[in-house]
């Protein structure tokens, strides 16, 4: 894994979202490359979207196929 180590790094420098809450002008920065076994938060984030689009269903739907799928061991 590549790790990449900037000591007293100008804090203007750094891009907006990271500059953020930082009061001091200068920082240390640590880039670690992140190994292929750990989740990609994309892929996460692309699943919830996907969840999201799914059909939902009433309660009522619900009871009604268990009760049609229980009528028919019945039969």
């Amino acid at each position: 894994m590549n790790k990449i180590v900037r000591h007293n790094f100008p804090v203007s420098r750094l891009p907006e979202e990271l500059r953020d809450g930082i009061v001091a002008n200068v920082v240390n920065v640590t880039v670690e490359e992140v190994s292929p076994s750990r989740r990609d938060p994309v892929a996460l984030e692309e699943i919830f979207e996907m969840a999201r689009k799914l059909r939902t269903r009433t309660g009522v739907e619900i009871d009604a196929e268990i009760r049609a799928q229980r009528d028919a061991w019945d039969d």
